[in-house]
């Protein structure tokens, strides 16, 4: 039973913590020859909103950029709330940046959402791609106010705000991943699901898409966790096992590789969050990343994919429900974790996503 009242609990996005990524990103070369980030093609398109950090432009931008700025509408703030105003009211978040708190480092979840945007419209070339910053700061809280803490993590309640406020579409992509104090569901987001499936929703069937974390992890992590959630685990690079960060149980719906995954990310000459300061990485539009939360924008954009490749109108629940059955033009096996969950081992669909 979900009690009455539970806390506003915090929602991870960062290299610090243990949540999504699971680490830095690191410096990659130019891709090949060929687009990385192809126009958008034409014929049907779906519609995928990223609920993220946000989204930085490239100025100024590669080709390879130029054309995903042209695919992306990025709504650069998100909204918090504030519980300190009588009464309490949503506030806009800042926009992603490289060093948001001014200590001279790439901020950890610096371009986390340019990351994903890029991985999306790699993979599905008819995905029209809507970013959301929810990009709260992430510094220190010595020296505060409590009006300057609450602005420091985006929240349950505020990411749930996002998905409702921009739910007329067919896949939400949420790059967040936390546990609750008490493992109970987290009351905004059952909130917020209830409505996204009740015959109310602006559109029927929308498919949510969450990162099942990176914490090494059995416990539940939400909104992964959530039964009309899409939960996504991460393999290794050669898709032969559990990646060493991902958190993973009968909970999570799938599993694809988010490990050394390669996208389009910013400018930057300079340390990185949590490095000495003399440690210079040279970033130049590329990087590759591992998280869980590299995963799970695959696996919505291989729904829109078929939404978008569909003669007929398919909801998109029922293109996962294509997708997972192996009739989506994806390969789909089982891949089962012996090391975290011990025998005789958590099995899950391994979805075959490069």
């Amino acid at each position: 039973m979900v009690p009455a009242v539970s806390p506003n609990h915090v929602a991870i996005l960062s290299a610090n913590a243990a949540g999504c990524p699971a680490g830095p990103p690191h410096p990659a070369p130019l891709p090949p020859s060929e687009p990385f980030v192809e126009p958008l093609g034409d014929g049907k398109h779906a519609n995928v909103v990223v609920i993220d950090s946000g989204y930085i432009y490239m100025d100024p931008p590669d080709p390879d950029h130029a054309t995903l700025d042209a695919r992306v509408v990025a709504v650069e703030k998100g909204e918090w709330l504030d519980t300190l105003t009588n009464p309490p009211s949503w506030q806009f978040d800042p926009p992603d940046g490289a060093d948001t708190n001014g200590d001279g480092r790439l901020d950890g979840i610096a371009g986390h959402g340019t990351f994903i945007a890029g991985l999306i419209a790699r993979m599905c070339t008819h995905a029209k791609i809507t970013v959301v910053g929810q990009r709260d700061e992430e510094v220190s809280i010595t020296g505060l106010n409590a009006a300057e803490q609450s602005k420091l993590f985006a929240t349950e309640i505020s990411i749930a705000h996002s998905m409702l406020l921009h739910c007329d579409t067919d896949v939400i992509q949420c790059g967040f991943s936390f546990p609750t104090l008490d493992d109970y569901p987290p009351i905004p987001f059952v909130a917020a699901m209830q409505l996204l499936t009740s015959v109310d929703a602006p559109r029927k069937g929308v498919a949510v898409v969450a990162p099942a974390g990176n914490e090494e992890s059995k416990r539940r992590h939400w909104p992964a966790a959530l039964p009309d959630v899409i939960g996504v685990a991460s393999t290794n690079r050669r898709g032969t096992r559990r990646a060493w960060f991902s958190n993973w149980g009968h909970w999570c719906d799938c599993c694809c590789r988010g490990e050394d995954v390669y996208s389009t990310f910013i400018d930057w000459s300079g340390p990185i969050e949590g490095e000495p300061m003399t440690d210079v990485e040279h970033f130049h539009g590329w990087a590759r990343w591992d998280g869980t939360s590299f995963a799970a924008p695959k696996v919505s954009a291989a729904i829109a994919c078929v939404l978008a490749s569909s003669d007929e109108e398919t909801l998109p629940v029922e293109a996962w429900d294509i997708l997972l059955s192996g009739r989506g033009g994806v390969e789909v096996d089982e891949l089962r974790d012996y090391r975290l969950s011990g025998l005789p081992g958590v099995p899950l669909p391994h979805l075959h996503l490069g």
